[in-house]
C-alpha cells in the first residue's frame, strides 16, 4: 500500500470509500445521537473557524506492521478532550508456518503525528483533527487541520467533513475505552489515540 496518509484515507472514507462494519450496540451511551446539520445536496455546511488552531502535536509514532487480523470494533463511550496518536497500526494478516513466535514485532517505513479534539457543545459533537505524516527517510509532511461534525450510531461515527471544505457522511468504525479511542480507517489500519489528563 502507498504511503499511509491518514487525511488520505479519511478523505476517501468520506468519498464513500467507507464501510460500516458495525454490531448493535447500545447507541444510548456516551454522547446523545445529534444529527448533523445537512446543507443542500445533503453536505454539512462548511464551517472553517472549526479547523482554527488545530495543531498536531503529541509524539512521533512509527507505523507497527501485526501479523494479525485487526481487532473487532466495539463502539462506546466517547468522552470530550484533546487525544494524541499513540499507535498506527497495520494489520498484515495471520503469520504463516514460517513465522517465528516471539520475534519484535516489525516496523514500516511510515511514521506520523496526529491530535484529535473531540467537542460536544450540546448543539453537535466535532471532531477536530491536526495531522502530519511522512517517512522515517523523508521526514513528516506539512501538518494539514480537518473537522467533522459527527454522532454515534453503533459501534461507527457517522462524520461529515466540515473543513476545509464539506463531504457526504461516511461511517468510521471505532472503539472507545477509558481514556483511548481507535478509529479503524479502512480494512488494514487503525490509528490509536489517547485522552491528555
Amino acid at each position: 500500500m502507498s504511503k499511509l496518509v491518514l487525511a488520505l484515507l479519511l478523505a476517501a472514507a468520506c468519498n464513500g470509500g467507507g464501510t460500516d462494519t458495525a454490531t448493535p450496540n447500545d447507541a444510548g451511551a456516551g454522547l446523545d445521537v445529534i444529527e448533523p446539520p445537512p446543507n443542500e445536496g445533503g453536505l454539512p455546511p462548511v464551517m472553517p473557524e472549526l479547523c482554527k488552531s488545530v495543531d498536531a502535536a503529541g509524539d512521533q509514532q512509527q507505523e507497527l506492521a501485526l501479523q494479525s487480523d485487526p481487532p473487532p470494533q466495539l463502539g462506546g463511550d466517547i468522552a470530550p478532550g484533546i487525544y494524541d496518536l499513540t499507535e498506527l497500526d497495520f494489520y498484515a494478516g495471520k503469520p504463516d508456518a514460517s513465522d517465528e513466535a516471539g520475534s519484535p514485532t516489525p516496523t514500516s517505513d511510515r511514521i506520523a503525528k496526529a491530535t484529535l479534539t473531540i467537542v460536544d457543545d450540546q448543539t453537535q459533537h466535532t471532531l477536530q483533527l491536526g495531522e502530519s505524516y511522512g517517512t522515517v527517510t523523508g521526514g513528516l509532511g506539512a501538518p494539514t487541520a480537518r473537522a467533522f461534525v459527527f454522532q454515534k450510531k453503533d459501534t461507527s461515527l457517522l462524520a461529515s467533513q466540515a473543513c476545509p471544505d464539506a463531504k457526504p457522511t461516511t461511517a468510521i468504525p471505532y472503539s472507545a475505552s477509558g481514556p483511548g479511542i481507535a478509529l479503524f480507517i479502512d480494512a488494514d489500519h487503525r490509528l490509536v489515540f489517547a485522552r491528555r489528563p
